[in-house]
């Protein structure tokens, strides 16, 4: 096989699809579309393809490619042959759908070629009864086409235009052998596009052994992030994930949001994690039936769900144009995965949030990503409990504001003209009443107390001996800490808390800054005094970091000790002696 016409299409693609040979009532079908102008890869590959030409294009997903392979392949048809002429072979069941739909819409509202989705977990008799009225082109599941190949109720004999999208995910989902036993049904005649977003070695022998002189097209990687798509990241412990994306979603504004998991059992836990915080999601993975799985896709696409937590098999494919927020509790294995994620918002121009959830640990890792995606990653710390209220708060008096200036209010000033007669302050009856309809977490925002200030860096040169001494005047004194009732009194508005780790496990007060700053997302000089006892320790930290320290530091270790934060008592003699509950883990 000749490695002919090696190119990179180009950022910015000048020729119309009418430049390109689409036909004219196709390009007025995409036009109503909003669809006007072709995408690098639908530039590069619509040519040869219409030249009848076998294509092996390398693209990321999100960039165009059922276009790019859909158009050449309807144009192709002949509506009065009733043999299905062209095949769309795709990993998943949602992709398969999402690219039958696709070609549907470009056909217009009544097309003389008729497209038909066959994919597993679909009723077998319905499918039969489709097939029975002569589809021109089946986009279908390798395990399920197989089926009906094998069944004799598909026939593959008429077909003209071949194409295998997503070819590195079959691969990973273990279709190869399907995929050339499905090839090896067409013709020898057919012309064959094969899509990818990766290239591995597999499928370049599958190249080799099934595409005749093909073109070759590799989009450059400076494509793979969309502009569009604000891509930050946040850190906090595992244990945490839920809380820390709760609060994320609390926070953010958006219409829809996918969250990632790895794996099945993540998917699930982490839903129900949510629904526990009082988050309305629900699970998309493998283990759903089929009609599950369509009912929480159709169900976020009309809006009736704004949250789904999946796996990436289940989320291939999916297109849902509202969705503008998504979510990676964990960093993938391969980085191209990665790209198929955030690929799922930003698309056709519109923006879109990308919010990465990593461990303390990942630093490393998502260096590596930021060179492959060729751009930084922003830092955004996990929102505080204030912000999360203020946020809640925010959209509360939004829909108030809102429905007093579009609703009829007079029938609801009698009522409250009734409550005024007893003598109640206006003020108190609507503060009654946003209590009575405010939904879960809207709390008045405590007041801001004053900064704490950042710690100086530690690149700083000291000061000169007459600064240092002067400096050292003016700092307050300290008491030594001394152990007893009577050692020290913290200062007002600062709480002692204890921790269950001591002397005994070895532990050092650099040890607890360094958990403590890391889980609660605070700075050093946010902490106060430490003192060590044999079974324990306190610290002093103000008191709307204690009020965090129970949940932030729920099943964190130190030295093989859990924290259990609690307040202290008065007297660190009275302390209790005994270890740490480790039920709490």
């Amino acid at each position: 096989m000749t490695h002919e016409n090696l190119s990179d299409a180009a950022p910015a693609p000048e020729p119309s699809f009418a430049q390109l040979g689409v036909d004219p009532a196709l390009c007025a079908h995409l036009s109503a579309l909003g669809i006007d102008t072709p995408t690098p890869v639908q530039a590069a590959t619509i040519g040869p393809l219409l030249q009848g030409r076998d294509v092996l294009a390398q693209a990321q997903t999100g960039t165009g490619k059922t276009a790019a392979y859909g158009l050449p392949m309807l144009q192709r048809i002949d509506p009065a042959d009733s043999r299905i002429q062209g095949l769309v072979v795709c990993p998943t069941r949602e992709l398969a759908l999402q690219v039958c739909k696709a070609l549907s819409s470009y056909l217009g509202e009544a097309p003389n070629t008729r497209v038909l989705a066959l994919y597993g977990g679909d009723s077998f008799s319905k499918q039969l009864h489709a097939l029975s009225r002569h589809p021109h082109v089946v986009v279908a599941t390798p395990g399920r086409l197989i089926d009906h190949l094998e069944r004799g109720s598909v026939h593959l004999d008429g077909v003209r235009v071949a194409v295998l999208d997503e070819a590195d995910e079959m691969l990973n989902m273990g279709f190869l052998d399907d995929v050339e036993k499905i090839l090896d049904a067409v013709p020898a005649t057919r012309q064959l596009a094969l899509l990818s977003a990766t290239m591995p070695s597999e499928i370049a022998h599958l190249a080799d052994d099934y595409l005749r002189d093909p073109v070759r097209i590799r989009i450059d990687a400076a494509v793979k992030a969309a502009p569009t798509v604000s891509q930050r990241y946040t850190i906090c412990l595992p244990e945490l994930r839920a809380e820390a994306v709760a609060r994320l979603l609390d926070v953010e504004p958006f219409e829809a949001a996918l969250i990632f998991a790895r794996t099945k059992a993540t998917c699930d836990e982490l839903t129900e994690a949510l629904q526990r915080h009082g988050v309305p999601c629900e699970a998309l993975h493998g283990d759903l039936a089929q009609t599950a799985r369509e009912a929480v896709v159709r169900r976020l696409r009309d809006g009736r769900l704004r949250v789904v937590v999946a796996t990436d098999v289940a989320a291939r494919g999916l297109d849902v144009p509202a969705l503008d927020l998504v979510v990676t509790i964990e960093l993938p294995g391969e980085l191209g995965t990665y790209i198929h994620r955030i690929g799922r918002t930003g698309r056709a121009g519109r923006p879109g949030t990308s919010i990465l959830v990593l461990g303390p640990r990942d630093e490393r890792k998502l260096r590596a990503l930021e060179r492959y995606v060729g751009q930084p990653i922003r830092f955004q710390p996990v929102p505080s409990p204030e912000e999360v209220a203020h946020a809640k708060q925010g959209r509360f008096v939004e829909r108030i504001r809102a429905l007093a200036a579009e609703t009829d209010t007079a029938p609801w000033k009698a009522v409250i003209d009734r409550c005024i007669e007893g003598d109640v302050a206006l003020a108190e009856i609507a503060a009654a009443l946003a209590r009575m309809a405010a939904p879960r977490g809207v709390v008045p925002v405590l007041p801001e107390k004053p900064p704490v200030p950042e710690p100086k860096p530690l690149r700083d040169a000291p000061p000169p001996a007459v600064e240092r001494q002067a400096a050292e005047e003016r700092k307050p004194t300290r008491a030594r800490p001394v152990p007893g009732p009577r050692g020290h009194e913290p200062p007002h508005g600062v709480v002692v808390m204890s921790l269950g780790v001591g002397r005994r496990n070895n532990v050092t007060p650099a040890q607890i800054v360094a958990a403590l700053t890391q889980c609660l997302q605070v700075p050093n000089r946010a902490l106060g005094r430490i003192e060590l006892y044999d079974n324990f320790s306190t610290i002093e930290v103000p008191e709307d970091i204690a009020r965090r320290m129970p949940l932030a530091l729920r099943g964190v270790d130190v030295c093989g000790r859990f924290l259990n934060p609690r307040p202290a008592q008065r007297n660190p003699d009275e302390a209790p002696r005994r270890g740490p509950d480790r039920r709490a883990r």
